[in-house]
């Protein structure tokens, strides 16, 4: 019985799996029967397979504190400017406690530090807060352009895990002619990024415009603070304010989500195949028998039937699994002197195997 339920073992815990029994039930639905190598199937694609590394179009960001000058008048009133343009002013007398202003820029010399034509999106971000000492000022630029990201890829036991391993974010501007629109072209990408030859990534510059364009509406507008009392514009500025703590993953969790959009609804212009071939890798089973602890109660059966084939001790076919009518022929012949040995020695049982499985002793079907 031990070594049928080993061999079963990885059937039944693959079979019970929730993941695996879902694709088979719902995959398979309505055109044939599961069988067990449609979960076979489902392990060997879920343990663990590797890629070469690939590109892709994606969406870069960056956010960095910006410097600032301070120009202040005779009555205390002072203007805040960042080298971009975006300024922010505090009256003294202003009822306002605390001022956020974000609005569309087009960068400074510094910022973005990218050789990239496809800007999506550049802006700056400012605050003032009254104390009752000064004003405390804080001064940001972020930025999101189009880029190339290489990824490795990997699956172990189920498990995605998807890394960006390269960015590369240099392109022109290539005049638009009879086949194709202006476009913002890549070029000089590293081999690193493991691109195939000749493949042209792109994106058209009339996209660019009008996704800047979009953007450049989100992300104008102003916050403020007056009695306690907290005011924006639009939700798109109560979020900046709100991820100031921390913008360079707020911009780069943006930069992800766009990337994904991307990668959903983007086109493949050329017709030659663009497959990169990978590596499948499986986890072979792997049986480690303590020998001891098998052979422990296959001892302890063993030794069992020698018992039962040696004894004269009738006590034993008490605890053996009889019929009923075989009990209730020797069920009362425990209240007299040897009764037991008497019944149990006259009575004829053969060892037959029930519908369910099960061994059991009854009385012989044929004299």
């Amino acid at each position: 019985m031990s070594v049928y339920r080993l061999a079963i073992k990885t059937i039944i815990e693959t079979c019970v799996g929730q993941a695996a029994w879902i694709w088979v039930s719902g995959f398979r639905k309505g055109e044939t029967e599961a069988k067990l190598e449609d979960f076979k199937m489902f392990d060997e694609a879920s343990r663990g397979c590797t890629w070469p590394v690939y590109p892709s179009l994606a969406v870069c960001g960056a956010c960095t504190e910006s410097l600032f000058s301070t120009k202040c008048d005779s009555e205390n009133t002072c203007s805040y400017s960042m080298l971009s343009g975006t300024s922010i002013t505090n009256d003294e007398i202003a009822p306002f406690e605390y001022h956020f202003t974000v609005a569309p820029s087009n960068g400074s010399s510094a910022f973005p530090n990218t050789s990239s034509e496809a800007i999506v999106s550049i802006f700056d971000i400012m605050s003032s807060a009254k104390t009752p000492r000064d004003n405390v000022v804080h001064a940001y630029q972020c930025a999101l352009w189009f880029c190339i990201q290489s990824y490795n890829v990997t699956i172990t036991n189920g498990l995605v895990d998807t890394s960006v391993i390269g960015e590369w974010s240099k392109s022109d501007i290539v005049p638009e002619s009879s086949d194709l629109h202006a476009e913002c072209v890549f070029t000089d990408i590293p081999s690193e990024m493991n691109a195939k030859e000749h493949a042209r990534y792109s994106v058209t510059l009339e996209s660019v415009k009008t996704l800047r364009s979009f953007m450049d509406r989100l992300t104008l507008g102003n916050g403020s603070q007056a009695a306690g009392t907290l005011t924006y514009d639009s939700d798109w500025i109560e979020a900046i304010e709100a991820a100031t703590g921390n913008l360079s993953g707020w911009i780069s969790q943006l930069a992800l989500s766009l990337t994904r959009e991307i990668q959903l609804t983007g086109t493949v212009r050329s017709g030659g195949k663009s497959d990169y071939s990978g590596t499948a890798y499986i986890m072979a089973p792997h049986v480690e028998v303590n020998w001891f602890w098998v052979a422990y109660p296959v001892s302890l059966m063993i030794l069992a039937f020698l018992y039962l084939m040696q004894t004269t001790d009738s006590l034993p076919m008490l605890f053996c699994n009889v019929s009923k009518t075989i009990h209730a022929q020797i069920g009362d012949g425990m209240d007299v002197p040897e009764g037991l040995n008497r019944r149990v020695g006259r009575t004829e049982v053969e060892l037959i195997r029930k519908d369910n499985g099960e061994w059991i002793f009854a009385e012989p079907r044929f004299h």
